[in-house]
């Protein structure tokens, strides 16, 4: 029996992009017309819409090993093997750090947008399609969990299957839009026999919470590997009727973006580089320049935040290391700054130059000079460039707001202190990347 011959186990990010969103929205819009065939796919090219949702990776079409008449395993009739269509795992918590490759493994099953999920306007009876759905789930959820097979499949892979839940996606919110509180009893209801009911419309609404709220990287559509446009909530980008402005590029990430990587031990501090090149993006922190602008991996140092000859204790402590341009690092010598610029203190403009929208935003703008001639002309001529590249020119857009084809290998590097945040790397620019594994 070969384990998951042929099958493809997808990662799935937590963090969306635009784009993901984008392609989403464009699916909303013709859900009428579109197969639950038509859902699957969507998920299996932009994973990160399961991602939203709490899982780490999935499996679409997963056989499953069922009962024939007589209680007997179907183990030969491949054709007789029902299929779930997704099957995925949730990763235990960062915070158990004993359990740190665990994954548990749970069954979603998806229905048509377009399909009614309750019988009537009233009460919690549900449609024809809604009680076959979830008859299905656990009937998946007998077998999955019952037959050996089934379990042995998952387990070589590192999932656990013993307690899985069962979620139906299937409907829109517009089917009780005259009656809201009957969807949440209709729900209320389903969890009673263990089903977490999600409409289409609740998982639009997960990606673009993740959309609106963490810094993310920009795929341009069509291409595989993600690309280097962050801060989303200034970005607005492709969603809806907003448009793709030059601005987005120079928008700083969320004032509450916390780090990712947290590598200790090592004793020089530019041992750090590539887990901060990875942490900024490839760009500098403080002017938003990136490597694929012709700034050159070796025209970007470490810098620190607080500076060695304020806080020498501090060189090697990575939560104090910066990736940063050289031109910035110059400028800024040994000044103390007060932190790094969020989307809080500095808005960029159509114009190219910065507002600062707080004391600490005037101070990091004055510092770093970002408001001179030479920034200002820089930051235009780059705005202008990418929408006229976005209008006329894909391929020249993708190379603005790509990342370098050399990035770093973090899984390779053993930090001598260890990695306070090992979950880091599943997040790194390598893993989304290679969207999903073999």
């Amino acid at each position: 029996m070969a384990p998951l011959s042929g099958l493809t186990v997808y990662r799935a990010s937590t963090r969306p992009s635009p784009a993901d969103l984008q392609a989403f929205a464009e699916f909303l819009r013709h859900a009428s017309d579109c197969s639950e065939k038509d859902l699957q796919r969507l998920l299996e090219r932009h994973p990160s819409l399961v991602g939203v949702l709490g899982y780490c990776q999935f499996i679409s079409e997963h056989p499953v090993y069922k009962k024939d008449e007589k209680n007997q395993t179907i183990l030969h009739d491949r054709r007789r093997r029902d299929r779930a269509d997704l099957v995925a795992a949730k990763a235990a918590p960062p915070t158990l750090s004993n359990a740190l490759n665990y994954k548990s493994a749970h069954i979603l099953e998806l229905k048509r947008a377009n399909l009614a999920i309750a019988d009537r306007s009233a009460g919690s009876r549900l449609s024809d399609e809604a009680n076959h759905a979830v008859e299905q789930l656990k009937e998946y959820n007998r077998w999955i969990t019952t037959i050996p097979e089934n379990v042995t499949l998952l387990n070589e892979i590192g999932w656990d299957i013993r307690i899985p839940m069962m979620t139906l996606i299937m409907g829109r919110d517009k089917e009780f839009a005259d009656n809201p509180g009957q969807l949440e009893e209709v729900r209320a209801n389903l969890r009673l026999q263990g089903v977490e009911l999600l409409t289409i419309d609740d998982m639009f609404r997960a990606a673009e919470e993740r959309v609106t709220t963490l810094d993310l990287v920009l795929p341009v559509t069509g291409l595989r590997a993600p690309q280097l446009v962050t801060s989303a909530a200034s970005l607005k980008l492709l969603v809806g009727t907003h448009r793709f402005k030059g601005t987005a590029l120079f928008a700083y990430s969320p004032a509450n973006r916390s780090r990712k990587h947290g590598p200790r031990g090592y004793h020089n501090y530019r041992s750090f580089l590539p887990w901060l090149r990875d942490e900024f993006d490839f760009r500098c922190a403080y002017c938003l320049g990136r490597e694929m602008w012709g700034r050159r991996a070796d025209g970007f140092v470490i810098d620190h935040l607080a500076p060695m000859s304020a806080r020498p204790d501090l060189a090697c402590e990575y939560d104090n290391l910066v990736y940063s341009c050289s031109v910035c690092n110059l400028t800024r010598c040994a000044i103390t700054i007060p932190k790094l610029p969020t989307a809080d203190d500095i808005e960029p403009q159509a114009d190219g130059t910065l507002r600062a929208l707080n004391a600490d935003g005037q101070r990091i703008i004055a510092v770093f000079d970002l408001n001179s001639s030479k920034h200002v002309k820089w930051r235009a001529l780059w705005m202008q460039i990418s929408e006229t590249a976005l209008d006329h020119n894909s391929n020249l857009f993708k190379q603005i707001t790509s990342w370098p084809e050399e990035v770093p290998d973090l899984f390779a590097l053993h930090p001598p202190g260890g990695n306070t945040r090992q979950n880091g790397r599943d997040n790194s620019y390598l893993v989304q990347k290679n969207v999903h594994l073999d």
